[in-house]
């Protein structure tokens, strides 16, 4: 079915999410993780961690799990509204929902760079949190949205250039450009013992960007971030312990 021949049941309320956002934008209080959930609904929950508790749930009812649902057309409207306001979103603010929880992990580096920076939206509530942050973009992409919009101080600098300004600097990267290698190049270029926080899902940076995150970097945590149907975004926090992988 084309969900845009879908009516946009739901569109009203949904639109109110782009208000909190934009608030959030002109420094009021990012929502913690729950609250985003509670005000917004279940959709905004990582779709891999939804759907393994309903797996769950089933297994200690001690059924078999199948998917059902006695309202599937006002389901498919809702989910056609919240793809609508996806589109409406990325062009707005960039491809994540941040929440406090994030913020506060952030919140424990003394300065941030924050590389392939985007419309500047992260770097505007980092400081408005009243963290230290450089936002970096060299405007490459084609995302659909204005790179620097929220963040006229904005670099054009690429980030293996900017980590290696900035070696004892954290550094947080949202979303990485899918089939791109600047990542990787990135994170080659960290010196041992630098931090990482990066936003991601399967639809980020290369596989040989993650491969080297595995071999190279120590795992650290885990922020659970909401996220849009079908999406699984989450943070992780990393710190490099090695130029290359072991023998």
């Amino acid at each position: 079915m084309n969900f845009s021949s879908v009516p946009a049941a739901g569109e009203r309320p949904l639109a109110a999410i782009l208000d909190t956002m934009q608030s959030w934008l002109n420094g009021e209080p990012v929502w913690p993780y729950r609250k985003i959930l509670d005000v917004w609904g279940s959709d905004f929950e990582m779709y891999r961690t939804r759907w393994r508790r309903e797996i769950n749930q089933a297994a200690a009812a001690g059924r078999r799990f199948e998917w059902s649902n006695p309202d599937f057309e006002k389901t498919l409207q809702r989910g056609a509204a919240i793809f609508r306001l996806r589109d409406e979103w990325i062009g707005r603010f960039g491809f994540a929902i941040p929440c406090a929880e994030l913020l506060d992990e952030l919140a424990k580096a003394e300065h941030i760079i924050d590389v392939g920076a985007g419309t500047g939206y992260m770097t505007r509530l980092m400081r408005n949190r009243g963290i230290q942050v450089i936002g970096t973009d060299t405007g490459d992409g084609h995302h659909g949205f204005n790179v620097a919009r929220y963040d006229p101080e904005q670099l054009r600098v690429p980030a293996k250039t900017m980590v290696r300004r900035c070696p004892d600097s954290m550094v947080f990267c949202s979303w990485p450009t899918l089939n791109a290698t600047w990542f990787h190049q990135m994170l080659k270029a960290m010196r041992i013992g630098q931090g990482l926080i990066v936003i991601r899902e399967d639809a980020c940076a290369e596989d040989t960007a993650w491969q080297y995150l595995h071999d190279c970097f120590d795992d650290l945590a885990v922020v659970h971030i909401p996220a849009f149907e079908h999406m699984n975004d989450y943070a992780s926090v990393h710190i490099k312990k090695r130029q290359r992988a072991r023998p």
